[in-house]
């Protein structure tokens, strides 16, 4: 019995080695898993981008590919440009194409994407440079479109890149449109809106727009003779004046409006919008 004694307490003692070793491994595992947790997410203080943020590294992928936008002399008249934005990593390629589909201008800036809270926010600056040098904008993709929300930023933390409050929709340049580009063209002329209200008023404005412009009837005339609308939608409050009504109308037809539509304010859903005068 002496003899079996001491390969025992050996064996139980090399058993208990290999336990605290076999533990302290599995320790240093998990340590490496929760640190490795932790370089995933965020610190709590930490600014989110593309770089740390699952969602917003989504959204980066979403991204890529070539956009497109119509738009230009809002308010006044038909859009009479088309803006492409080309997205590779974080560079973005715009050009700027005019009614004619020739490509006037051309610029390349790099981005990051960025989250302040439940605010998804864009930041374009000069390639080589650093996003305190650029100008930011609120976003949101859904589907095809890509939403860009310029204007909303108070303080010295985001710069807008416009000074009013403005709201475009991109959309996706799909694979099996790519070949047909060159003859894209823009979309048919937004039908203008001349609204007639109680005490002279004149409203001129677009379709499915609802920010409309303040105008007397020497106003509207100018406005006809220098943007030349091919068709007008007339719209007649019930307490307008009717002889200022035919003024207007006449004003119209003398203009060279090809298509004059006259109806009730109150039969149309779009017309019914209360017209805002331009900021």
């Amino acid at each position: 019995m002496i003899v079996l004694e001491k390969p025992l307490s050996q064996l139980n003692l090399f058993r208990n080695v290999w336990l605290v070793c076999l533990g302290l491994m599995l320790l240093a595992a998990g340590a490496t898993t929760v640190r490795a947790d932790e370089e995933k997410q965020p610190a709590e203080n930490e600014t989110r981008t593309s770089e740390n943020d699952p969602e917003l590294k989504e959204d980066l992928k979403k991204l890529q590919g070539k956009w497109e936008l119509y738009h230009g002399n809002e308010l006044k008249g038909p859009p009479n440009t088309r803006s492409v934005k080309i997205i590779e990593g974080n560079t973005e390629t715009m050009q700027r194409y005019n009614l004619q589909g020739n490509m006037v201008r051309e610029w390349q800036v790099e981005f990051i994407l960025q989250k302040d809270g439940d605010l998804k926010i864009f930041t374009f600056y000069p390639v080589g440079g650093k996003p305190g040098q650029g100008a930011s904008f609120l976003y949101r993709i859904q589907g095809d479109r890509f939403y860009d929300v310029p204007g909303m930023f108070t303080g010295e933390k985001y710069r807008n890149y416009l000074r009013e409050p403005a709201f475009w929709i991109w959309h996706r340049v799909k694979e099996e449109d790519a070949d047909k580009e060159k003859q894209a063209v823009l979309p048919p002329p937004l039908l203008n809106i001349i609204s007639v209200m109680p005490g002279d008023h004149i409203f001129v404005g677009h379709r499915h727009n609802n920010k409309y412009r303040h105008m007397t009837l020497d106003g509207l005339k100018t406005h006809l003779e220098k943007y030349q609308p091919k068709q007008v939608t007339l719209a007649v409050d019930q307490k307008a004046d009717t002889e200022f009504t035919k003024q207007v109308t006449e004003l119209c037809k003398s203009s060279g409006v090809e298509k004059l539509e006259v109806k009730n304010s109150s039969d149309d859903p779009v017309l019914k919008a209360k017209a805002k005068p331009e900021a």
